[in-house]
């Protein structure tokens, strides 16, 4: 519902709940679904991606501080976002589709899309995304360091207690 209330023209915006009459009327309940598989071929690299790279960055330090967190996270981020951007590309023209691109594979999706635009295509929107990514990634990792500081301190002054 809000892919379709972001891919409407601003002249012509729509409620949510105009969004879902339509979505059921034309669809039906599947209608609901559409690009729910793009969705996670898309979320899964990218989180392995992101993961694997701050796990890289940080595996020499010691203990890895909210800043140091938050650097790490950031170009981790932002680097598994720009890479899976073909595959957000594909699963927003999924969503916001009411062709045959619907029933195409991925593998058909990329394939069209390079085919007609290139990697310029593939890449549409790989700035914004890259953008908020280093922003997301700092708060997300540095939090992360930062709980995992506290959670540990906890527990180390219980056993300090217990004893």
């Amino acid at each position: 519902i809000k892919t379709k209330q972001q891919a409407s023209d601003s002249n012509s915006t729509i409620t949510a709940w105009e969004a879902f009459q339509t979505e059921y009327t034309q669809k039906g309940p599947p209608g609901f679904y559409v690009g729910y598989w793009e969705n996670i071929v898309y979320a899964y690299p990218a989180d392995v991606f992101k993961f694997l790279i701050y796990e890289q960055l940080t595996s020499s330090f010691t203990t890895t501080t909210p800043l140091e967190g938050a650097i790490a996270g950031a170009f981790a981020t932002a680097v598994a976002q720009f890479l899976t951007t073909p595959l957000d590309v594909v699963r927003n023209r999924v969503m916001t589709s009411n062709t045959e691109k619907e029933n195409q594979s991925l593998i058909d999706n990329l394939r069209s899309i390079y085919q007609k635009e290139g990697w310029e295509g593939l890449l549409l929107g790989a700035s914004p995304r890259v953008a908020k990514a280093i922003l997301s990634g700092a708060i997300q990792f540095a939090t992360y360091e930062e709980t995992k500081q506290q959670v540990l301190a906890f527990f180390q002054r219980q056993a300090m207690s217990g004893l």
